[in-house]
């Protein structure tokens, strides 16, 4: 089964003097609370076959109830027949990373089952607005902003504040000092291009940075590339997510989950460490 890897980042109240609380307990505590709590509404999104693996992982489905009608022969009629089916969608979360996995019950809606699970995490007050993002493989994205084949235009990153302390480079700084929670950073040069490579031949720092908050979970990257003939290519780093697979024997087996933890992390960390899936 292949689940896709996402970060979660607090993002209302990612500047609260009770953010180590909101992270380490209220989050978790939401999230098991569905272990005990009905499904009041029908067509509500929520969470089921909720528990604890350990002190730091906690597995269970993402689920949308739904009414199916179907038509079936009455005697010498047919009548309509309502009956109840849920979409699951698995995933497990990393209280201490941040880090879900999550298996959509539909690939091509992905986002869809991801906003739901930011929805029902969100309803608490005390926790607020959270952000998700997928993480992504940035080395493929790298490597086409080095080709001599293009100009690379325009830089955009759409970020969520970081939270986490060792990133602390020059873009986090720039982010920090104006308090922003979320934003856009955009870099254009339309005549000749941005500068993205050192003298070496490799990234230059500040796109190391870019690259290095994207990997992290906490932004996209789309940069506009031209090449020779003038033909304008828009790439984004989310559409090369980090996908895991975990068979089903193996849903409940600690030592595979956090091997698979660890891969993650490892990638989050080095782009050059990124494996094949």
């Amino acid at each position: 089964m292949k689940f896709f890897a996402m970060k979660l980042n607090i993002s209302e109240n990612i500047f609260n003097s009770n953010f180590k609380n909101i992270k380490e307990e209220l989050i978790p505590k939401r999230i098991l609370s569905f272990a005990k709590e009905p499904v009041n509404r029908k067509d509500e999104w929520t969470l089921v076959n909720v528990k604890s693996l350990d002190n730091n992982i906690i597995m269970g489905d993402v689920a949308k109830p739904l009414l199916q009608k179907v038509t079936q022969i009455d005697g010498s009629v047919t009548k309509e027949v309502a009956f109840e089916y849920v979409q699951l969608s698995p995933f497990y979360y990393f209280v201490k990373e941040e880090i879900i996995l999550c298996h959509p019950y539909n690939t091509s809606n992905k986002t869809s089952v991801f906003n739901h699970f930011k929805g029902i995490i969100s309803r608490d007050a005390e926790i607020g607005d959270v952000d998700i993002r997928l993480l992504s493989k940035t080395k493929e994205f790298e490597k086409n902003l080095l080709s001599e084949n293009y100009s690379v235009r325009k830089l955009e990153l759409d970020y969520v504040t970081p939270n986490d302390p060792r990133t602390l480079n020059e873009i986090q700084d720039i982010i920090t000092e104006n308090n922003a929670k979320t934003g856009k950073l955009t870099l254009e040069n339309k005549e000749e291009g941005l500068k993205v490579k050192s003298e070496d031949g490799k990234t230059t720092d500040f796109i190391k940075n870019l690259l290095q908050i994207t990997r992290k979970g906490f932004g996209n990257i789309k940069a506009t590339l031209v090449d020779q003939d003038n033909k304008k290519t828009v790439i984004e780093t989310k559409e090369n997510p980090i996908k895991k697979t975990i068979d089903e024997v193996d849903k409940e087996n600690i030592e595979v989950i956090n091997r698979v933890k660890g891969e993650i992390m490892s990638s989050m960390e080095d782009g050059e460490r990124e494996d094949e899936e």
